[in-house]
């Protein structure tokens, strides 16, 4: 566990970091305003999340800073190759908030976009606004996974991505109190 602040939102960071297996962890944020449990960057490619216990805080935002896994786009970063495996991913404002390097997609060109990111057999509860939010992503995979939602505030979106190419969306069980389940 970790209780983040503003320059250091995270319990665990990968910066530059490859070819690194996490399996059978339990990772915790406790902070309620700055509560991103993994935040990936730097080009951090070919990481593996297997089977491990990643909790968000449940403090209420309208914002990514509460999200249990971030890749933001912000540090013109390719995050690719990154498996997400029979995780348990609780609470938070976001499960997954992905984006690749926004800085360099204008004009759109999908060869600058992260590829090959893969989120499958995860249960995935109780986040807030969206459970997987992608975007500048290209062959990504999110399939088999289960998605519910009993938190009393309304969850906006189960999958939601934009700017997502040649990518496979299958085989997910979604349970929301919410009428969008996937939107894109």
């Amino acid at each position: 566990t970790y209780k983040a602040d503003t320059l250091k939102n995270y319990t665990l960071k990968l910066d530059g970091a490859d070819r690194i297996e996490f399996k059978q962890i339990t990772m915790q944020a406790e902070d309620t305003v700055y509560g991103r449990v993994v935040d990936i960057g730097g080009n951090s490619c070919n990481n593996k999340f297997i089977n491990n216990r990643i909790i968000g805080t449940t403090g209420q935002s309208n914002s990514d800073a509460l999200a249990v896994i971030y890749s933001g786009g912000a540090d013109n970063s390719l995050d690719s190759n990154n498996v997400f495996e029979k995780n348990t991913i609780s609470n938070g404002t976001y499960g997954f908030y992905m984006i690749g390097d926004d800085v360099r997609v204008w004009p759109s060109n999908s060869e600058n976009w992260e590829k090959n990111n893969i989120i499958r057999y995860n249960t995935l509860e109780n986040q807030s606004l969206c459970v997987i939010y992608s975007s500048y992503q290209r062959s990504l995979v999110i399939e088999n996974n289960f998605i519910f939602n009993s938190n009393v505030r309304k969850v906006n979106y189960g999958i939601q991505f934009y700017d997502t190419d040649s990518s496979e969306i299958s085989n997910n069980k979604i349970i929301l109190n919410s009428i969008n389940k996937i939107y894109g």
